[in-house]
């Protein structure tokens, strides 16, 4: 697993849509510690990729996925995962299970630095079969990641397949961010950074180049790979040996689906009922993909309890609070204050709770 304008007529007349420059930063990627995302990929898939360049839209919205594969993601911090001892300059993981089999998992070792995120190591765990992968420090992504950088990087894992013997896996990466824009998924619509990578594969006994591309987000990192033909270096292929997609994100209990339909400003509604016993609805909209906070303070300013804290795609969200803290225990009747806070907003209205 590695880390890895347009031109639409309106009545006739050319629009050009115009997109703010995205870019990851270390913050960026620290805020999604204990976050949870699925991913969905397929072989073989037709795809157009544009052209590169700034103001780009990549439509992955429709693409069927035959006989396609989940993937379940979460980034946690090493220290408390079972293989971070092995790794002790690693300060973040990324774990891979395949939800089809959820006894698959890969550990990816991670050190986020405010100028570089570098993945250190792996850990392969099938069952309890462990096959350790150890991965060179000089595969990275620099950040922050920004439109027109360029850096290269090399991917060197030792395998080792216990009676399979040992397996040497090099790939040397020239990599360039070489677009930004949208991308649509089923899921809503991200402005993301695209980078290319040109890869040579020179594990024995052969060598084998492709080209694959990136897409990530501020909020999301991953959005979207594709990645080209074996043995052939066009980066304007057609049909991708590979492509996948995200999906979804798993939302914390109590937190409704998404509406279908997309709001064109930020809201927090008033609650209801208010004043409340024993619990009360929340709803709100955002008309971006962003990461979300919705918290409750009683009125010294303290936090009470946080009813969302994650990616959450452009779209309209209820959720309830039942006038517990964290811990599950009750507070006393009094004003509360609820707060939702984005990367662009922060609004916050009262609500009173009598038990």
């Amino acid at each position: 697993m590695s880390v890895k304008n347009t031109l639409i007529a309106l009545i006739g007349l050319p629009v050009i849509l115009v997109f703010s420059q995205p870019e990851v930063t270390q913050t960026d990627l620290l805020k999604l510690v204990n976050g949870v995302g699925f991913w969905e990929g397929s072989n073989s898939i037709t795809i157009d990729l544009q052209e590169s360049g700034p103001d780009q839209v990549w439509d992955f919205s429709s693409i069927e996925l035959k006989n396609a594969t989940e993937n379940e993601n979460r980034m946690n911090l090493s220290e408390n995962s079972p293989y971070g001892n092995l790794y002790p300059t690693a300060d973040h993981v990324l774990v891979n299970i395949l939800v089809s089999n959820p006894d698959y998992i890969v550990y990816s070792y991670l050190k986020v630095e405010d100028d570089r995120l570098e993945i250190i190591s792996r850990v392969l765990d099938n069952a309890g079969k462990i096959n350790y992968s150890h991965t060179h420090p000089d595969h990275y992504i620099p950040l922050p990641l920004t439109y027109g950088k360029t850096w290269q990087s090399v991917e060197t894992d030792t395998m080792d397949w216990g009676d399979e013997g040992t397996y040497i896996y090099k790939v040397h990466y020239d990599n360039v961010v070489d677009a930004y824009g949208t991308v649509k998924l089923p899921a809503g619509t991200v402005e993301c950074l695209r980078f290319r990578s040109d890869c040579m594969d020179v594990s024995n006994p052969d060598t084998v180049c492709y080209v694959e591309y990136t897409w990530v987000a501020k909020n999301n990192i991953y959005v979207a790979k594709a990645i080209g033909p074996y043995n052939n270096t066009n980066p304007d292929f057609t049909e991708a040996s590979y492509f996948e997609r995200f999906k979804s994100i798993q939302l914390p209990s109590g937190v409704s689906p998404r509406s279908a339909e997309i709001p064109s400003g930020y809201t927090l509604k008033n609650n209801y009922p208010n004043p409340f016993n024993p619990s009360t609805a929340i709803e709100y909209a955002i008309p971006n993909s962003e990461y979300v906070r919705l918290d409750i303070y009683n009125t010294s300013g303290q936090r009470i309890k946080t009813l969302q804290a994650g990616f959450q795609m452009a779209g309209q969200y209820k959720t309830t609070w039942n006038g517990t803290d964290e811990s599950g225990s009750s507070v006393s009747t009094g004003i509360y204050i609820y707060r939702l806070k984005t990367q662009t907003t922060m609004q916050s209205k009262r609500m009173v709770l009598i038990q």
